[in-house]
């Protein structure tokens, strides 16, 4: 990629957030989205193929290594086919800068959204194949798995999880409950961080003032 300044050739990572340019000395940064992408290509890839290869969701750690592999794919090609384009950064602008409050709550929406997306099905996984471990009925393995259901099964019944299920239906089950979730634990952060910001304000309001010393004590 060229330096958008002097048009020096940068060799430059999709993991990389800012480069210096060795020429000019400009700071150069990949858009954030670009990265996102990356993620996002790299993760429909690897569910593609384990929908291809028929992996049901009792065989849910073979899509472990895919995910890695695609992770090391995936990014290198949009990097060869479509790389970013480099802007470049003013000097404090990376550490400075301020986002919107809604894109802020976008932002963390998003990492809510993915990370319960990510934890509760590999929780699920760990918890049926315990339960079948320990020599528990199929019924006490599905009610293990019930929890990761709700609310749309409450709605309707084919967005019960099953073990037969494929990989690709359970995250998609997972993924649509875990906006809910996501959403209702936005919700309960932001009321929490307003009430300790009014709390917080109120005492530096009521705090007494500290008497100043007479001039004839000193």
């Amino acid at each position: 990629m060229l330096c958008p300044v002097c048009q020096n050739e940068i060799p430059i990572q999709h993991r990389t957030s800012a480069v210096l340019c060795g020429s000019c000395g400009a700071t150069l940064s990949i858009s954030p989205i670009y990265r996102v992408t990356a993620l996002v290509l790299s993760f429909v890839a690897s569910i593609a193929v384990s929908y291809g290869i028929g992996i049901k969701a009792w065989a849910a750690i073979l899509w472990i290594p895919l995910m890695l592999i695609a992770l090391m794919i995936v990014p290198n090609a949009m990097m060869a086919i479509a790389p970013p384009r480099l802007r470049v950064t003013l000097r404090g602008e990376l550490s400075t800068k301020k986002l919107e409050p809604w894109r802020r709550n976008l932002n963390l929406f998003l990492v809510l959204w993915f990370t319960l997306t990510f934890f509760l099905v590999t929780y699920g996984f760990v918890v049926s194949w315990l339960a079948y471990l320990l020599g528990q009925s199929p019924g006490d393995v599905r009610e293990a798995t019930d929890m990761f259901s709700v609310p749309l099964a409450w709605v309707n019944s084919a967005f019960i999880i099953t073990p037969a299920r494929s990989l690709i239906a359970v995250f998609g089950i997972v993924f649509a409950n875990c906006f809910f979730y996501a959403a209702a634990l936005l919700a309960i952060l932001r009321i929490v961080q307003t009430r300790l910001r009014q709390r917080v304000t109120q005492i530096g309001i009521f705090q007494p003032a500290q008497d100043e010393p007479d001039q004839e004590d000193l």
